[in-house]
């Protein structure tokens, strides 16, 4: 359902569709990866750790989550 908006949208856009989704019980449609992806990278760039924020991205060019733009701020 979101193949096409997966690269376009931001972390709040994910939330905001994640919370719509199962407030509807349509929880099926979400990918948690995305937002985990987000998350992990963040956390990352709080605590300067760019060899965790590396091992998190190419753990998830291992599972096929290929992201063009992961962060916006």
């Amino acid at each position: 359902m979101f193949e096409d908006f997966r690269n376009k949208a931001d972390f709040v856009s994910w939330n905001a569709i994640q919370t719509a989704c199962l407030r509807h019980e349509q929880s099926a449609e979400l990918n948690y990866h995305i937002t985990m992806c987000n998350l992990l990278l963040r956390a990352c760039v709080k605590i300067l750790s760019l060899k965790l924020g590396n091992q998190v991205r190419c753990n998830n060019l291992k599972i096929g989550l290929v992201l063009k733009k992961i962060m916006t701020k």
